[in-house]
């Protein structure tokens, strides 16, 4: 297999993109070349677990739209942890079949995009929550 991650087109580092709020699904177009191929999406939850989640076979020609639904057994939120508890997008996992040519492959990917509802993480006082308060000790 070979997997893609985004990373900075001036410094090469890898980072992982954050999506906020409550995710439904995630679509992106991808441009396959008739392979055997399986695409696949990886996320990292809120706790910090690595999952893959399947996306498609590339065994077409040209571009298509793949929307891929996110489970919801996938932990998006943590009402126990302070620290960033957004789900993140870390790249695609592309895996060939065993019996499938792997000669002169190329894949593309545009106009990544998801759905969220955001308005699940406004609560009463939520302007506090990175708030900075200086406490002092009796």
């Amino acid at each position: 297999w070979l997997e893609i991650f985004p990373a900075d087109k001036d410094t090469g580092e890898l980072h992982e993109i954050t999506l906020s709020g409550n995710v439904t699904q995630i679509d992106f177009w991808v441009w396959g070349a008739n392979y055997l191929y399986t695409l696949e999406m990886i996320v990292r939850d809120c706790n910090g677990s690595v999952h893959v989640l399947p996306a498609t076979v590339l065994m077409f020609n040209g571009w298509r739209n793949i929307v891929v639904q996110i489970p919801t057994w996938l932990k998006q939120q943590s009402r126990l942890r302070s620290i960033d508890d957004n789900m993140k997008f870390l790249g695609f996992r592309i895996t060939a079949d065993p019996n499938e040519y792997a000669n002169d492959f190329a894949v593309y990917f545009d106009r990544i995009r998801y759905t969220t509802n955001t308005l699940n993480t406004i609560y009463d006082g939520y302007e506090l929550r990175n708030s900075q308060f200086d406490v002092q000790g009796r």
